[in-house]
């Protein structure tokens, strides 16, 4: 099986017993109890190995929300590919597209962040650019962007999963129009910089070979300090970031991985400087969001490459 055709495991476990939900192209053989933060499976399917499956308080199965509370138990999601070093909290609804994983804030209306794994082989292809723009069936409405959201507004629908980077299918390429991946971003970040650093990650991905990316938003007062949305677009109330950021995990042929973090202002006059005058650490943007990146990273290298700045940027430079 392929990265491009890995799909998450969704179970949803209950007092006596489990309910198997969305087991496509694969089953698990053994199953062993739900602890307070995670329980594990074992046995490897098809040569990926299935370890870990992280606590949701809820999980949407076509069109219905499920809750912990009213199942009695919990509902768990694992996907091995685009989340191959854990789960950033805190988690919303979670969206398996197959080719990225969404985790989407059902009351922004936008992703806290949408994690994805790029290699050169899977950055190859020719699909142009579908421009089919279109509310995620998978959330409800009221709980989504819809198209007039955006209308007028003034802000682009600015892809999280960018749609360069996936064009190796028609699928793919059309999965990125989602507008549960999308946030709004001013002309000045999505037409200039971010373009730039996205082009810049996949040069990363072709130096190093594999990358591991988590793209999202936050909110940051004058004073730099989280806070609530202050902005919104459309009758639905789309969020409006202060910030979207990147982190980045690369793993060369070697087995030598580093870690990069953006953080950029989603502003409407101009954004001076080059992407490496936003190039952060890891840990600094974890003191930011109050997320933990990467945490089923080896301790030792995380802790090592998340306190380190790479000098290599951009890459190839």
């Amino acid at each position: 099986m392929s990265d491009s055709t890995f799909r998450a495991v969704i179970l949803i476990i209950l007092d006596k017993g489990y309910l198997e939900i969305d087991l496509e192209y694969y089953t698990a053989e053994r199953k062993i109890p739900v602890s307070p933060v995670i329980f594990e499976i074992l046995r490897d399917v098809e040569g990926i190995p299935v370890e870990y499956f992280y606590l949701r308080d809820s999980i949407r199965v076509e069109s219905q929300l499920y809750t912990a509370d009213s199942l009695g138990g919990f509902a768990i999601v694992r996907d091995d590919v685009n989340l191959a070093f854990g789960i950033a909290s805190p988690t919303g609804t979670i969206l398996d597209k197959e080719y990225f994983v969404i985790n989407h804030n059902d009351s922004w209306k936008i992703p806290y962040w949408v994690g994805y794994y790029l290699t050169d082989s899977s950055l190859a292809g020719t699909v142009q650019r579908s421009n089919d723009f279109r509310p995620d069936p998978e959330l409800p409405e009221g709980l989504r962007a819809e198209l007039i959201d955006y209308r007028g507004s003034g802000y682009d629908r600015g892809h999280n999963a960018p749609a360069a980077a996936f064009k190796r299918s028609r699928e793919a390429m059309s999965t990125t129009f989602l507008l549960s991946n999308m946030s709004p971003q001013t002309p000045r970040l999505n037409r200039r910089i971010w373009r730039v650093l996205e082009e810049q990650v996949r040069d990363l991905v072709y130096n190093e070979g594999k990358a591991w990316v988590l793209t999202g938003n936050i909110f940051l007062s004058p004073a730099s300090q989280p806070s609530p949305p202050s902005e919104y677009i459309g009758t639905d109330l789309v969020a409006v970031p202060s910030h979207c950021f990147k982190a980045i995990l690369s793993l060369n042929e070697d087995g030598g991985y580093a870690a990069y973090a953006f953080l950029i202002p989603n502003q409407k006059s101009a954004i001076p400087g080059a992407t490496t005058d936003y190039l952060i650490l890891i840990d600094d943007l974890e003191d930011i969001t109050g997320y933990d990146f990467f945490p089923d990273l080896d301790d030792e290298i995380e802790n090592q490459i998340e306190a380190m700045l790479p000098m290599n940027w951009p890459p190839g430079e």
